[in-house]
């Protein structure tokens, strides 16, 4: 996830030295929500002020999740900033050792295969991905600049095994915050068909390394960039400290600290079925155009699917969302036209077929009477309907 305040931030961090963390209290639906991606933006320098991250994988079941470390990328559009990291390299740890290192992501042709696999692979050669299944427990992620390299970079976790009885819980960073565009950025990606509670918080003195930030505040805003809440000073409300014992974060020190500061909200997901995902992304006139595929994809005509293949692919290229994401996409856009349901249609149809079954079966009279006067003005279906009363024994 690229962060950009004109887009689709998540969250925004002012702070210079700290530890961001954002790890999940519950939730609040029927159907699993959960976060898909947890990343963080940041300047990264040299020696104890590169980008540290770590999260936390919890549950029973391995999760297989794709890091990425993106520096070049967001030099172009759409976020356009200045000072990016030329030449990012990732390190996976876990408490005992170093799981694996990545400086250029196509350079292991294994590794490239899953990377490309996954369906977003960075756009930049030079950037670093790890594609890796993880066993639930605690890790770090370094980003550092080749060499002695420095600049804005992005450290980003995405889940890659939704059905896994486990799920990315807590992300934590660390490195040298400065103003503008250097402040550090963390972003969540929430997908679901409920809220999540999430606690965010930063500290900055409570760090046993030198130069740590005196005062941090946190802004939390939407994928809108919309502000949801800001905070300073936590204040030290039962309800936070509450939410830490929960989450097993390490609590504040002082009630009246003025260093450390906490927001605690519902955050509502990001809509997953396929049309609105493409409304998400594209303008209204597209949007047009994404119901005209619907209707091609439903009469199974390969060469039109082929020709809207190629229009959504330039598009999206234009507004900076890379070839695999974008093929990603539209292949389960092409599935949902050619009469692929997402869950979220599968499941009140079911409920009408199993009812529509069960009227048929214990009501059957009624059933045809109510069918047939229905559609009495369409002979085809009163033949059809008429056929199917007699091999039920209706006459």
């Amino acid at each position: 996830m690229i962060f950009d305040k004109r887009r689709s931030v998540l969250l925004r961090f002012v702070f210079s030295l700290l530890v961001l963390l954002c790890a999940t209290l519950g939730t609040q639906a029927q159907t699993p929500t959960r976060l898909a991606n947890i990343a963080t933006r940041m300047k990264v320098l040299t020696g104890d002020n590169v980008l540290i991250g770590g999260f936390i994988v919890t549950g029973t079941e391995p999760k297989k999740v794709i890091i990425r470390g993106i520096g070049p990328s967001l030099s172009k559009p759409p976020t356009n900033l200045q000072g990016a990291l030329d030449d990012p390299t990732l390190e996976l740890h876990d408490a005992n050792s170093t799981l694996a290192f990545n400086d250029n992501w196509q350079d292991d042709p294994s590794q490239a295969t899953e990377i490309n696999g996954s369906g977003i692979p960075p756009t930049d050669p030079r950037e670093s991905a790890i594609v890796k299944t993880l066993a639930p427990g605690p890790y770090t992620v370094i980003l550092r600049g080749n060499g002695t390299s420095t600049g804005i970079g992005v450290v980003e976790v995405y889940d890659l095994a939704p059905a896994a009885n486990s799920q990315l819980a807590n992300i934590s960073s660390r490195g040298f915050v400065d103003t503008g565009d250097n402040v550090m950025i963390g972003g969540i990606i929430i997908v679901g068909s409920g809220s999540k509670r999430v606690i965010v918080r930063s500290a900055g003195p409570s760090l046993l390394v030198p130069n740590k930030l005196a005062d941090p505040t946190l802004e939390l805003y939407n994928k809108d960039g919309g502000l949801i809440a800001s905070n300073d000073n936590w204040g030290g409300t039962a309800a936070l400290k509450a939410a830490a014992v929960t989450t097993g974060a390490f609590p504040f020190m002082s009630d009246t600290s003025l260093d450390r500061a906490a927001i605690r909200e519902k955050m509502q997901p990001i809509m997953d079925e396929q049309n609105k995902k493409m409304k998400a992304i594209l303008t209204d006139d597209q949007y047009t155009k994404y119901q005209e595929m619907n209707q091609r994809g439903g009469k199974k005509k390969k060469a039109e699917m082929d020709q809207q293949r190629a229009r959504f692919l330039s598009g999206a290229a234009e507004r900076g969302l890379s070839e695999g994401m974008a093929t990603m996409l539209f292949d389960r856009m092409e599935k949902f036209a050619g009469y692929g349901f997402p869950k979220g249609h599968a499941v009140p149809y079911a409920l009408i077929a199993y009812q529509t079954a069960w009227l048929k079966a214990n009501t059957p009279v009624e059933f045809f009477a109510g069918s047939m006067s229905l559609d009495i003005s369409n002979t085809d279906k009163l033949a059809m309907f008429y056929q199917d009363a007699r091999r039920s024994g209706v006459t």
